[in-house]
């Protein structure tokens, strides 16, 4: 069940220091071929993620973990990233039992509600009725891939179903801010840069090569690299 009291306001002259990401898998070298990711190596991927993730985000500022942090090691990888982090419990990841979580949680900005939770399928039945309301929304990890086509990438942002996927794999493998968040609702998905096929990588015989011919059409953060 979602606990309603699990709900933190943020002003809009703190938006810029709320950061948001997911899935991002440190340790856990099954990922690199279940997602496509263009890493050879964990050790590739973990200091890729830690090098993106503290060039966006400051050491004051806060990130939310919408699930899927770390398969080992937790507390070793955090003592490498800046900010605090806020854990939401995910699927294969599991966070340990000395460090706090939540199954979900609700942020407010700007007069418009977020659920975060990992995965929107583990959501009761009304909540798909909440988030027809207006101005509410869910913030999720777990859709980075749609279910026929292994290739392609759920996008940032799902306009029709009101939903954002701040997993690594649909973020340029770095945090997002709540501030961007929110103007891309303000917007109306405005801005959004879609990548291309010469971006997506597949793994063929234990390395990464380019795929022809496979669209894409993955909506992701246009804020920075």
């Amino acid at each position: 069940m979602i606990d309603f009291r699990l709900r933190a306001k943020i002003p809009k002259h703190m938006e810029h220091r709320m950061f948001l990401t997911a899935d991002t898998d440190f340790g856990r070298c099954s990922v690199i071929k279940k997602r496509q990711r263009p890493y050879l190596t964990v050790k590739d991927m973990d200091d890729t993620l830690v090098k993106r993730w503290n060039g966006k985000v400051p050491s004051t500022d806060n990130v939310i973990v919408v699930g899927d942090f770390a398969q080992l090691n937790h507390g070793d990888y955090e003592e490498l990233l800046n900010g605090y982090i806020t854990h939401i419990n995910g699927d294969y990841c599991k966070v340990p039992d000395n460090v706090p979580s939540q199954k979900s949680l609700i942020i407010e900005a700007r007069g418009m509600t977020f659920l975060l939770v990992h995965n929107p399928n583990d959501l009761e039945p009304c909540w798909h009725d909440w988030v027809e309301h207006e101005n509410c929304y869910i913030i999720a990890g777990e859709r980075n891939v749609y279910p026929y086509n292994p290739y392609k990438s759920a996008p940032f942002y799902d306009k029709k179903n009101k939903m954002f996927n701040v997993s690594v794999d649909a973020t340029h493998y770095q945090p997002v801010s709540l501030q961007y968040i929110c103007d891309v609702i303000e917007n109306d998905g405005a801005g959004l840069q879609y990548s291309h096929t010469d971006e997506i990588v597949g793994f063929v015989g234990g390395l990464f090569k380019e795929l022809d011919g496979i669209a894409a059409d993955v909506a992701i953060p246009k804020e920075g690299k």
